[in-house]
């Protein structure tokens, strides 16, 4: 070998230099090879863990609902059955529910979707809404008064329990279940309208109501206290 210094010739394992006493340093073929080994291994590993989960290194993240901000208060539905978002809720006092929301038409007031909503005082349905479903508007402790679309068939239980301030509320006759409670704790009900009868009325809801509370029917009025 030559000496890169000087260009004396020295015998191969030579540390220094005979001649000028120059360091000789040799660089082993290949050492520089296994790092990129390693890289290239490494890489392998990474392509063939990508194509066996499908392409998919992490969990898919859970689904949240779509929310609609054009009306003040967001909304969410699943199945037709809407309820208000609490956590974005800005304080309005009347709530207008839409026909739709994300392209879904509104059939139902989902179960508590709007309970506890404290500061509401008129929510306004949409015609499309066939159901209230068990706890809709629980707590809503300042809500004064309700129509109920023509189409609602069905109030579930405890549908308006608790609600202090309902002073009115109007129920079709197309209403053909009204559940347990669904107007228990209703201190200020005044005024039931009705669209059926007496009679049906009586079937549709034996439980007791405010004494105050007049059941204003299509054949007359009375207390169900009495």
């Amino acid at each position: 070998m030559t000496c890169p210094n000087c260009g004396a010739i020295f015998d191969e394992g030579c540390r220094f230099c005979g001649a000028c006493g120059a360091p000789l340093t040799i660089e082993k073929k290949g050492t520089h090879r296994v790092p990129l080994l390693i890289i290239l291994a490494m890489s392998i590993i990474g392509i063939v863990i990508f194509f066996a989960t499908g392409g998919k290194l992490m969990a898919d993240p859970p689904e949240t609902p779509q929310m609609n901000f054009e009306y003040g208060v967001d909304f969410f539905i699943r199945d037709g059955a809407v309820s208000g978002n609490m956590i974005s809720f800005t304080g309005e006092t009347e709530v207008t529910v839409p026909e739709t929301v994300d392209g879904e038409t509104v059939t139902a007031i989902a179960s508590y979707g709007f309970s506890n909503f404290l500061d509401v005082t008129a929510v306004y349905l949409p015609g499309t809404v066939e159901q209230i479903q068990d706890g809709a508007f629980l707590n809503c402790v300042s809500l004064r008064g309700m129509d109920l679309p023509a189409n609602v068939v069905r109030i579930g239980d405890d549908a308006f329990y608790d609600c202090d301030a309902l002073e009115a509320i109007h129920i079709p006759a197309t209403v053909a279940f009204i559940g347990q409670d669904a107007f228990c704790e209703c201190d200020s009900l005044a005024f039931i309208f009705y669209d059926g009868t007496i009679d049906e009325w009586k079937a549709l809801y034996p439980q007791d109501l405010p004494e105050e509370t007049a059941v204003c029917c299509a054949d007359g009025t009375f207390h169900q206290a009495d």
